[in-house]
């Protein structure tokens, strides 16, 4: 329930406000990529502190930072931060229940994370739930990050990963956030409502 308060807490603010992104991102998108630590990343290259504060934004990192945090990661090409709606082709493969294609998709995101939002959902689509747990614990630490299409992607996946463990409240409460999102963004999504009538029904 803790997760979903911050979920709940991140959207809202989100829905008034759309930060832009920052290099902070892919530092982090790759980091834990790599499954580093953040002293990990850091040694011999800036303190902790100061390296959590380039992630979330709150330090601008010098050029000259920029570029060793970039060596030691191995970033060779810095990804565009601009997210444009990737996910409208995934929809579709979803809609139609490609789960081939829908794998084979994971090669052409800009960042890791996006990748592996779409193994979660094929993972829940597949009802393979061990992996869809994996690619929670990556994808929570990068939701500050996501563009309202991802989070709103992100949560109706959620939902259906807590409903096949029969956690109704916590389904619902995804749903709810996807949906008002889906809303606000004017989204048609076939599968949140179908997801919603299946709950509700």
């Amino acid at each position: 329930m803790k997760q979903y308060e911050y979920a709940k807490n991140l959207t809202y603010s989100r829905l008034s406000f759309s930060p832009p992104l920052h290099p902070g991102a892919i530092i982090r998108d790759k980091r834990l990529h790599l499954n580093l630590t953040l002293s990990e990343l850091a040694e011999h290259i800036c303190n902790t502190s100061t390296l959590s504060k380039i992630e979330t934004g709150n330090h601008k990192a010098t050029p000259l930072l920029l570029s060793k945090l970039y060596e030691k990661l191995n970033i060779i090409e810095v990804p565009s931060l601009q997210l444009t709606n990737w996910l409208d082709p995934i929809r579709i493969k979803v809609y139609q229940h490609d789960l081939i294609a829908l794998h084979q998709q994971n090669l052409n995101t800009s960042f890791h994370y996006q990748a592996r939002l779409i193994k979660f959902a094929s993972s829940v689509l597949n009802k393979d739930y061990v992996q869809a747990q994996k690619q929670i614990l990556i994808l929570q630490k990068m939701m500050t990050y996501m563009s309202l299409e991802e989070l709103q992607f992100y949560y109706l996946f959620l939902g259906r990963y807590y409903m096949a463990f029969n956690e109704g409240l916590l389904a619902k409460n995804y749903y709810h956030l996807s949906y008002e999102i889906a809303n606000t963004i004017t989204l048609s999504d076939p599968l949140l409502l179908l997801s919603l009538a299946e709950y509700y029904s």
